[in-house]
């Protein structure tokens, strides 16, 4: 998409709807408030590729955006995916322009952005938020270092049990627009491994799929097979931000983020 494709919003209008630029004061939300661009991204849209230069600070408000390595090859896994609790471009922020991964909305819907040189100099008077986004920016090197082991330790079941329910709650919907192509490409296998598994899920009762669509209709069991990384990274998110709630209603389907299962860790090798 174009650059002509951002709209900026205007001042006094109601903030989006991201947890960090909600804790941004009325006074300083509306300074920021003149440079901040929003935009609609289609699921699947590639914001960036590989390589690419980072110049601004991004805000998902409604979609999720997944982050992904890629070696020369083309050879691509998910590194962390980011949603409204969160933000990307922690790099511009500091005025280092390192070169992206992959980022691409799985999950379309609205996202805000502003210059990284303009977010520096308001955000410095907001010393708060900025220690939310420095607190932010650890936890998801710990949820980066969390992927690593899962890959190599869990089998492609629980990963994609814990992949398609982490996704669920972070798009607070329990249908979501992936082919299993892009699913490969998220958890690093070849398709067909996607494909067989996907199966077996949709035998077992977990969810239905069509090309490029699924919904699950039975998030508790889907949940059950995830490996004990999803419960981690959210017990990290906890410890890192006490004061924010994880919880809401995803559906009638859908178990609460609370609930905890026996086979939490099963499998940890």
């Amino acid at each position: 998409m174009h650059a002509d494709n951002w709209l900026p919003l205007k001042k006094n209008i109601v903030r989006p709807d991201n947890r960090l630029l909600r804790l941004l004061d009325e006074n300083t939300f509306q300074e920021l408030a003149p440079y901040l661009e929003i935009l609609t991204l289609p699921n699947g849209h590639v914001l960036a590729a590989s390589g690419g230069v980072q110049d601004h600070l991004y805000f998902p408000v409604s979609c999720v955006l997944n982050i992904q390595g890629e070696l020369a090859d083309g050879s691509t896994a998910e590194l962390t995916a980011i949603s409204r609790n969160g933000f990307l471009g922690a790099s511009a922020l500091t005025g280092v322009r390192m070169p992206w991964g992959r980022v691409t909305a799985v999950h379309g819907g609205q996202l805000a952005r502003v210059r990284s040189s303009i977010a520096a100099t308001i955000l410095r008077r907001a010393p708060k938020v900025l220690d939310e986004m420095l607190r932010y920016v650890v936890f998801s090197m710990h949820l980066m270092s969390l992927s690593l082991i899962c890959q190599r330790h869990h089998s492609l079941d629980q990963r994609l049990a814990r992949w398609l329910s982490g996704m669920m709650f972070l798009s607070r919907d329990h249908r979501l627009d992936v082919t299993h192509d892009q699913l490969g490409r998220y958890l690093g296998v070849r398709r067909e491994g996607i494909s067989e598994t996907m199966k077996g899920f949709e035998v077992a009762g977990l969810l239905v799929s069509t090309r490029g669509h699924l919904e699950v209709v039975d998030a508790a069991r889907l949940r059950a097979r995830a490996c004990g990384c999803l419960d981690e990274g959210r017990d990290t998110f906890m410890r890192f931000f006490p004061s924010h709630s994880l919880t809401h209603p995803l559906s009638q389907h859908a178990a609460p983020m609370g609930v905890r299962y026996e086979r939490r860790y099963a499998d940890v090798g």
